[in-house]
């Protein structure tokens, strides 16, 4: 092997190896070695295969769930429990998980900053945080459509009677209000 180490390894050999893989622990971990490894597998077939992500864990009392009390899992071969990659620094919190992203903010009651997360390939996207925010949509996956759009919602009340919806499209500053 060249001194590169495994990230050198040619992109043919590494699409014949992962070929032969049987599990989906296996698909999910060869595409989380490094980005030449991602570069030599079928990216949005890849993505298929292990979307939607299932989330399961205990709700806290705003209903946001604490990053470190869940588990994600496959919704296919039985809900199997996988590990990924440690989530963004400073995002305990997730409020929403849509198209393989998890939405996750800084603060359960108050969040001031929002970041959406593919525990697949580790990407980020930050975007301006609605506060309070209950829950966060995605339209389309961002990383195959540039026309996806974020959805908030956000209840309005003191015991939340209203819902109201929020909208964020790609390279826009801030939220539209779409429903008061």
């Amino acid at each position: 092997m060249a001194a590169g180490g495994w990230s050198s390894l040619p992109a043919d050999l590494h699409k014949e190896i992962s070929g032969r893989l049987s599990s989906d622990a296996g698909l999910l971990h060869i595409h989380q070695v490094c980005s030449h490894w991602r570069a030599s597998t079928s990216l949005p077939a890849a993505f298929r295969e292990f979307r939607p992500w299932v989330l399961v864990g205990r709700a806290g009392r705003s209903g946001l769930i604490p990053i470190g009390d869940y588990s994600l899992r496959l919704p296919r071969r039985g809900a199997q429990r996988m590990g990924v990659g440690a989530p963004p620094a400073g995002f305990p919190y997730c409020c929403g998980v849509s198209r393989g992203w998890l939405a996750l903010v800084d603060d359960a009651r108050s969040p001031t900053r929002l970041v959406l997360w593919e525990p697949l390939s580790n990407t980020e996207i930050a975007l301006p945080c609605p506060s309070p925010l209950t829950q966060v949509f995605l339209s389309d996956d961002p990383l195959i459509s540039s026309n996806w759009i974020a959805i908030a919602t956000q209840l309005k009340g003191l015991n939340g009677q209203t819902t109201l919806l929020r909208l964020r499209r790609p390279g826009y500053a801030d939220w539209t209000m779409m429903y008061e």
